[in-house]
């Protein structure tokens, strides 16, 4: 009884054994009838036991075409006693779909060692088959690229060619790709760039890291060097460590590039370009020297740090056109922006910004300038000529009309002073001066009107000043203004037309004096000194009146403009023009509350008598 016990006990373990594994399981007898299938079998399969047992297994319900020889040899080797494990196969399923699986075959053995049948195990593939049919397949595809490529594709292991595609072997002059094997790397790039690719190709091999791309000579046969982008990343070819490189020949875009960078070398307007964030990613040369900043240097700044308005305060990036060009992705154009030089100073240009989009996405932008410096003092010059013209034509026909009337005058005077009395010959005189005078105004009129030609002598500039300053001491005395004379003159001795010259410092001088008379106190600044080497005397007058506003300053000297409450603005102009007629030049410096600083440049020897 207990041995029965233990017969069925070991029977329940084998059946709960053959019914809990996850292999799908087929007994059959030695006519190939199927005896048993456990669940992992029919949940394979999609049979039923019910459907199996006791049936003779039909090859073609089971067994694709081409599989069948190998099934039924599989088979006949089974009934002779021969176990075999583990062949990969298909199989059909019950709805006629295929399934790979991998078999196990043993036979079964009756008591006396007789052959009676045989169990089938089989163990569900699918997925590890469909994993290197794909592995394959995209081997297969990789092997297709690399082989049609028109770049060169190569592997190498320390710095030896290990394989090379045809179009590698084509450019560099092999006909086998056996011929490529063991060939040094290093005899086919230029010498000035083998360091570089050493030392990649060591740093690649510690780090295992891909690095950027590098343009690189190549030696082709002939000596022919061509220009080469090239890309290296490690990989592990034939069981070995190695290096992977991509070259794609790119002479023309380099040629291209050297000839866009030549182009743009030349130009004469500033170009740059900017990226997103609105950092300069390339400058020409003429855009570097406008700047005043070199072309390294540039690289990685951003522009709005240089643009500034007219009173020379950086403006907010929010209120930058390339800022919001960059934003909307619209071009704009900018008139009379400054741009503040590296040293300080500023320069007027119109510029066009002009996005950059890849793919719809703003990338950057690329902006172009013009220094229009020049021509705005070109258009202002034109605009104050023609209003000079006007005020000319004016100028000549007052003095026309008054000159002739007082030709009269004084003809009658100078009668009529022959036959005077002792005790009004004084009057004929006073009347006689002030028609004088009269006629020099008229004659400074015409200074508006047409050129006149100046006769240069050999002048005392120090008797000059001290002939001006002493006409307004008393002037100045009356408003307790102190006049304070501080010379350098080397060479006092200039060539210019004194009396000109008595008439601007006279006016200035006078200007000075009438800032500072409601203050009733103050000093002005009278210097004068010489500078032969550069033949350039100085005179500079300084008040210390309210001064004059920034923005009025450019605007002085132009007919009817004047600070003065009575004033037309002509009197500044004409000294303004005699300086000029003289080769000078007269500047205006102010600042409000602390006064107002005249100067005037002349040379000292004239070069054109």
């Amino acid at each position: 009884m207990k041995h029965n016990m233990s017969i069925i006990n070991e029977e329940n373990i084998l059946w709960s054994i053959l019914e809990g594994t996850a292999y799908a399981i087929l007994i059959f007898d030695n006519e190939n009838k199927i005896i048993e299938v456990n669940r992992s079998f029919e949940k394979m399969f999609g049979w039923k036991k019910e459907e199996l047992v006791g049936q003779k297994a039909k090859m073609e319900s089971f067994i694709p075409d081409q599989w069948e020889d190998q099934a039924k040899e599989v088979l006949e080797n089974v009934l002779n006693g021969k176990e075999i494990y583990s062949f990969e196969t298909q199989r059909y399923k019950k709805d006629g779909s295929i399934l790979d699986v991998s078999c196990t075959f043993t036979p079964i053995l009756d008591e006396n060692g007789m052959i009676v049948g045989g169990t089938t195990t089989h163990r569900d593939i699918t997925e590890k088959k469909s994993a290197e049919r794909a592995l394959k397949e995209s081997e297969e595809r990789y092997r297709s690229l690399v082989e049609t490529s028109p770049d060169v594709i190569a592997v190498h292991s320390k710095g030896k060619f290990m394989y090379m595609n045809p179009a590698g072997l084509k450019l560099l002059g092999f006909k086998r790709a056996e011929d490529i094997s063991g060939v040094s790397i290093t005899d086919y790039i230029h010498p000035e760039d083998r360091p570089l690719v050493r030392e990649r190709i060591a740093k690649m091999m510690e780090t295992s890291d891909q690095l950027e791309s590098i343009e690189l000579k190549v030696v082709l046969p002939k000596n022919k060097v061509i220009n080469s982008s090239v890309s290296a990343s490690p990989i592990c070819y034939r069981g070995q460590s190695a290096i992977q490189v991509i070259m794609r020949d790119v002479t023309e875009r380099v040629r291209m590039r050297e000839q866009l960078q030549l182009i743009l070398r030349s130009a004469g307007d500033g170009i740059y370009g900017v990226n997103q964030s609105g950092e300069i990613t390339f400058i020409n040369q003429s855009a570097a020297e406008m700047i005043g900043i070199s072309e390294k240097a540039a690289i990685g700044m951003r522009m709005c740090e240089l643009l500034t308005n007219q009173d020379e305060a950086l403006i907010k990036i929010e209120d930058d056109p390339i800022y919001r060009s960059l934003v909307n992705g619209d071009a704009v154009e900018v008139s009379n922006q400054y741009i503040r030089r590296q040293d300080g100073t500023s320069f007027i240009v119109d510029y066009i910004c002009t996005p950059i989009k890849e793919n719809g996405i703003i990338t950057g932008a690329v902006v172009s300038f013009r220094d229009v410096t020049e021509r705005n003092n070109t258009e202002e010059l034109l605009r104050k000529s023609d209003k000079l013209s006007v005020v000319g034509q004016l100028a000549a026909g007052v003095a026309h009309e008054i000159r002739n009337p007082l030709t009269s005058l004084k003809g009658f005077l100078q009668l009529l002073q022959k036959d005077a009395k002792d005790e009004t010959e004084t009057y004929y005189n006073v009347m006689l001066s002030e028609l004088k005078r009269i006629e020099s105004i008229i004659g400074e009129l015409l200074v508006l009107a047409k050129p006149q030609a100046a006769k240069y002598d050999r002048v005392n500039i120090l008797s000059i000043l001290n002939h001006v300053i002493t006409l307004l001491t008393s002037q100045a005395n009356l408003k307790n203004i102190e006049i304070i004379q501080t010379y350098r003159l080397s060479q006092p001795i200039i060539e210019a037309e004194e009396n000109h010259l008595k008439q601007v410092l006279i006016n200035i001088l006078k200007n000075a004096v009438e800032a500072m008379e409601n203050q009733n106190h103050g000093k002005i600044f009278v210097s004068a000194e010489t500078n032969e080497q550069q033949n350039e005397l100085k005179i500079e007058i300084k008040d210390e009146g309210p001064g004059i506003a920034e923005d009025r300053i450019s605007k002085l000297g132009e007919p009817f403009y004047s600070t003065k409450e009575k004033g037309t603005g002509l009197g500044l102009m004409i000294c303004s023009k005699i300086i000029k007629d003289h080769g000078g030049k007269l500047s205006i410096k102010s600042e409000l509350e602390k006064g107002t600083t005249i100067s005037i440049v002349l040379p000292i020897k004239q070069s054109i008598q």
